[in-house]
């Protein structure tokens, strides 16, 4: 015969209480994670009286070191520590 396919209790997973803090702390670190990264060279420039040559790299560090921590997180390398 013919299988039943269940439905898929969407009201019950649009309330749930961990999809929702799941989205806020997805927003959160989004919100921050670009604040810093806009700010950043602002900062560097106005407290440490960086240049603005100076601070672009510096700050972009961040996104540079993004990609070979993916892979090495991937590799597993942390969990052999």
């Amino acid at each position: 015969g013919q299988q039943i396919v269940p439905r898929a209790p969407w009201s019950k997973i649009i309330m749930s209480l961990p999809l929702w803090a799941h989205i806020a702390v997805s927003m959160s670190t989004a919100w921050i994670n670009y604040t810093i990264s806009i700010q950043l060279p602002l900062y560097l420039t106005k407290v440490f009286h960086f240049n603005i040559e100076t601070t672009c790299p510096v700050a972009s560090v961040i996104y540079g070191s993004r990609d070979p921590s993916i892979f090495v997180d991937a590799e597993g390398y942390f969990g052999r520590l």
